[in-house]
Order: structure tokens, then C-alpha cells, then sequence
């Protein structure tokens, strides 16, 4: 008989979050709904990116929880 190890997966409710752009805008197209407020996080000199969008959800999204 073959046996299978499953591990346990770790979930957290998420409140608020910083997003993509690309992220964000994934989200505003499939579940608007879901979104309570943004606001646009302005990049930072130095790095490689182009910024963000803060998002706070209209109710917690599970997210899987990644140990250090």
C-alpha cells in the first residue's frame, strides 16, 4: 500500500496589503468589490520597481502564511 505525506498548509487572514501595480490592477478587473480603499505608494530612488498600491480589503483574504 503507497502512502502519502501531506503537509499542512498554513493560511492568515490579510486586512491590508501592499500590491503591484500589476497585482492591482488584476484585482480591480476580476473583484472590485473586494477592495475598501487604495491609495498609490510612490517608488522609491534606488530601487526596481515602480511603486505600489496600499489596499485595504472590504473583508480579510486568506493567504498562505511563508515562514522565514
Amino acid at each position: 500500500m503507497k502512502t502519502t505525506k501531506f503537509s499542512a498548509l498554513s493560511l492568515e487572514p490579510v486586512r491590508r496589503e501592499i500590491l503591484t501595480p500589476a497585482e492591482f490592477q488584476k484585482l480591480l478587473k476580476d473583484s472590485p468589490d473586494l477592495i475598501a480603499r487604495s491609495r498609490f505608494v510612490s517608488p522609491v530612488i534606488g530601487k526596481d520597481d515602480f511603486g505600489g498600491f496600499d489596499v485595504q480589503y472590504t473583508m480579510p483574504r486568506l493567504k498562505s502564511h511563508q515562514s522565514a
